[in-house]
């Protein structure tokens, strides 16, 4: 199942044959790469690598490795992958590290995103175990930023074992530019898919009381069937559940290795939630889908993968397209990586935000589904409003003068504000200097109201 992975590697040009020899075993002897933003894929082998002194071990496992240099021209963003030829057996269980320095003594591995960062260090998923950094792909894959005129190294090992591989370096599809990670892979989600007598079913038939498609993406007002979990993602079953890690969690039913009933037509829910500790103006999403899948923030859908533009969302034997990608005509979705930007979404700092997936299958005699993903914050948001003090006004006898009266609480500052459409960049301060009381208990400060604004309020000062 593993070489379905293989088929970026119809972009690529062989440039080696494996070898028992690895003239680049030693970091002084890295193989020069020439990228020069065109795909290149070197098929070699760890056989023969050794650990020199002073090696680090390679994302924590392994130090047996080979090593490939490159300077790229221009400021870029690549993809880095091990790969497996298709019809090429190998025990090489491959690690994957890129380094800047100019010896072994002083390399310090490098980030993967300009803007946040995360090592450039990858493993090959296998035996029920994933990387922490890249569960999304089978391989030890990894995409990076890299600067003009830096040279980066790579090395390419094991976990205890050798074997051969292909090193491959391409273009990427991803653009995201986080800034802090929001939701890692693996995470606890919440999941449902509705049965009667073991069958997939209408949701709405097991939810008498309420709408369930307009309810079911957050918990405020939701009293529908009983989602299950919470569970480990991937969740799933066959292609992203057995590919991307055996040991992941069975959507079907929990606890069993029995596979959902063949020929049926399902949506599978999934929500969970999330606490940003900053402002946040927009999110990156990263994930693998099988097939397809629309997905929800706060309630409101914000995209779609692999799924027609026109598919009713509230149905759930709706069908996601099937192999059908956009990005690559003909490649089966649960063995691609999906990238996808959502802006001007403002969520504050320190408030839970809902996110819930509806995943579907891509045929009526398909049974097999699953995702994982990862959510980034690529955007910084508003910082929240001050908290407003309740007040009230009164007139007083002047025309166009009142009163602006609220509890005071000693020696502590307030700013009246004012604003003409209540839109939080509109607020201005009306008092020259904060305003202080030496005593707790309802005070008031005298207003004329000659600017025209018509909405006031009472805030602590900075």
């Amino acid at each position: 199942m593993i070489t379905k992975k293989i088929f970026l590697a119809t972009w690529a040009t062989v440039v080696a044959a494996p070898s028992l020899v690895s003239a680049n075993d030693n970091f002084a002897d890295a193989e020069v790469i020439n990228y020069t933003g065109s795909p290149i894929a070197i098929a070699a082998t760890t056989e023969g690598a050794s650990t020199e002194a002073n090696e680090m071990l390679h994302d924590g496992v392994g130090n047996q490795s080979v090593w490939y240099q490159f300077t790229p021209s221009t400021n870029t963003r690549l993809e880095v992958e091990i790969t497996y030829e298709m019809g090429q057996a190998s025990v090489l269980d491959a690690v994957l590290a890129i380094y800047n320095g100019t010896s072994l003594s002083d390399l310090q591995v490098v980030s993967r995103y300009s803007t946040l960062f995360v090592p450039a260090t990858s493993r090959r998923g296998v035996a029920g175990r994933n990387d922490a950094n890249e569960p999304l792909s089978p391989n030890a894959y990894l995409t990076l930023d890299v600067t003009a005129g830096t040279t980066y190294y790579i090395a390419v090992s094991g976990e205890n074992n050798r074997g051969v591989f292909t090193l491959n370096l391409r273009p990427t599809r991803n653009t995201l530019q986080p800034l802090v990670e929001l939701l890692p892979t693996q995470s606890m989600w919440r999941h449902l898919i509705a049965q009667d007598g073991g069958m997939p079913v209408d949701p709405n038939s097991q939810d008498p009381n309420l709408d369930f498609y307009s309810t079911w993406q957050r918990d405020s007002n939701y009293d529908g069937p009983t989602f299950a979990g919470p569970s480990m993602a991937p969740v799933g079953y066959n292609e992203v559940k057995n590919l991307i890690n055996p040991g992941a969690s069975n959507l079907w039913i929990m606890g069993s290795s029995e596979a959902p009933p063949s020929g049926q037509r399902y949506t599978a829910y999934l929500k969970t939630t999330f606490t940003p500790d900053q402002p946040v103006g927009g999110i990156g999403i990263e994930g693998v889908f099988d097939d397809g899948a629309i997905i929800y923030i706060n309630g409101t859908e914000v995209t779609r993968i692999n799924m027609p533009a026109g598919a009713n969302p509230n149905d759930w034997q709706t069908l996601s397209q099937d192999q059908n990608l956009p990005e690559a005509p003909g490649t089966e979705s649960e063995l691609f990586i999906h990238y996808r930007n959502i802006a001007g979404l403002n969520l504050p700092a320190g408030q839970p935000v809902d996110i819930a997936v509806s995943l579907h299958n891509g045929s009526a005699g398909s049974s097999d589904m699953g995702m994982d993903l990862r959510i980034f914050g690529t955007a910084e948001g508003e910082p929240a409003p001050p908290p407003a003090i309740k007040a009230r006004i009164e007139p007083e006898p002047e025309v166009g003068t009142f009163r602006l009266i609220w509890d005071a609480t000693a020696n502590t500052p307030y700013n009246i504000e004012s604003s003409r459409t209540l839109k939080e960049d509109d607020w201005s301060v009306v008092n020259v200097n904060p305003i202080i009381r030496t005593m707790s208990g309802e005070t008031f400060q005298t207003l004329t109201d000659a600017s025209g604004k018509q909405f006031w309020r009472v805030v602590p000062a900075p």
